[in-house]
């Protein structure tokens, strides 16, 4: 059975599926490969069957996406949030969740060779299914992944994604969420909009900008092009945001990916997404969502000091994927 056990020294939880050990992904080698002879479950569409469908677009008949669960995600919903242990020490929660995975019917097509429109209405395919858990008032969170590549630690070279419902908050999104709210307190605005007005003022690092998105490669990234794609206005969840912007995330998404791509060969790359947790949105007027795009040029492993060690400055990257367009 899966369990989520909390660290208190890092101030984490952890979720632990030992079914998994016994019961390997088909696909998974257990080795990083750069290969793509590697099977694929979804390769066939007996998945929709076995698995069941949850969503698709724009169609069952004739889809592009689909949403359908992830038989291997260790998270279930089959038995009610129970908590384990509450000692301070070893506090444990039954491995209670949601984990859907996203198939593309084109597995090799990128983001960035999307259209607009189409990428628009997987979005809101998406948004629809988080409203929908949403209601579930043991359900604290959810996160988006999409890991292209082996350098991004994905298990098939090709892309899908999962969208991960959770009964707790994340250790990093507790502590953006931490960060963005003393920023609130002192000056009466979200951290993103105000580091987005500067960046725009500067715009040595802006990839793409229109009247409601921007891309950015971040000042001060962690990974080579590190990057930011965010709404310019402050919205907390993905799910409640307008039609309008969405659109215009849509639009820079594709194109920062697309840039990304012909500057920098197609890199591997990781996607997330960071939205406020579920449950009374409206407690979290100090969150900004946004999309991280995270390329792996190499595998990048800690450094010796601790302090991330990044060797390509993030107005040469932004530079470089301008002069891409």
């Amino acid at each position: 059975m899966a369990e989520l056990r909390y660290n208190q020294l890092f101030r984490e939880w952890v979720l632990y599926v030992p079914e998994r050990s016994s019961s390997k992904k088909p696909h998974d080698t257990g080795r990083v490969s750069s290969s793509d002879s590697v099977s694929c479950p979804f390769d066939s569409n007996l998945f929709l069957k076995e698995q069941g469908v949850i969503d698709a677009y724009p169609s069952l008949e004739r889809w592009t996406a689909v949403i359908t669960p992830d038989k291997y995600g260790g998270m279930s919903r089959a038995t009610p949030l129970k908590t384990l242990s509450s000692e301070y020490f070893f506090k444990t929660m039954n491995g209670y969740g949601i984990h859907d995975v996203v198939v593309f019917s084109d597995h090799h097509k990128r983001i960035s060779q999307y259209d607009a429109e189409e990428l628009f209405h997987i979005m809101e395919m998406l948004k629809k299914r988080i409203v929908s858990v949403d209601a579930d008032a043991s359900i604290s969170s959810y996160a988006l992944i999409q890991r292209c590549g082996f350098r991004a630690s994905a298990s098939l070279s090709h892309p899908h994604m999962h969208l991960i419902f959770s009964p707790i908050i994340p250790g990093e999104l507790s502590s953006l969420l931490s960060t963005c709210y003393t920023y609130f307190q002192e000056e009466k605005e979200t951290l993103l909009e105000g580091y987005i007005r500067k960046e725009i003022a500067y715009g040595d690092r802006v990839i793409f900008q229109d009247s409601h998105a921007v891309s950015l490669v971040q000042y001060a990234g962690l990974f080579p092009a590190d990057i930011i794609v965010a709404p310019q206005k402050a919205y907390a969840h993905m799910h409640r945001t307008p039609e309008i912007v969405m659109r215009s995330m849509a639009r820079a998404l594709i194109q920062t990916l697309a840039l990304l791509d012909r500057a920098f060969d197609a890199p591997d790359y990781g996607l997330h997404l960071y939205s406020a947790p579920l449950q009374d949105g409206g407690l979290y007027p100090y969150m900004h969502w946004f999309f991280r795009i995270t390329p792996r040029f190499f595998i990048q492993g800690p450094s010796e000091s601790g302090i991330p060690i990044v060797s390509l400055l993030p107005e040469v990257a932004a530079s470089r994927m301008r002069t891409a367009l």
